[in-house]
Order: C-alpha cells, then structure tokens, then sequence
C-alpha cells in the first residue's frame, strides 16, 4: 500500500481537525478513532473499510 500520511502536532490544528481526545486516526478528512491508540487490528479494519 503506497499512501502518504502526516502526522499533526501542534494543539490548534488538531482542534481545527475536529479531534477532541488525540490521538486519533484520521482518513481523508474523517476521524475514525479517537481517544485511544489503536491496534494493529483496529487500523486495518478501518484501512479495509476504504
């Protein structure tokens, strides 16, 4: 799988993402889990989902 991701930081741009309780995964613009580190299992589920 060739994709890119970014990793965000900074307080203000992960409020202005939406995310309330980081970390969180976020996929093309859409918070998918928040609060908590995933799994691996977790991220592959949400991966397989798109």
């Amino acid at each position: 799988m060739e994709d890119d991701f970014e990793i965000i930081g900074d307080i203000p741009s992960i409020v202005k993402h939406g995310v309330m309780n980081p970390p969180a995964l976020m996929i093309n613009g859409v918070v998918k889990i928040s609060g908590k580190i995933p799994t691996v299992e977790e991220v592959v589920e949400v991966i397989q989902q798109f």
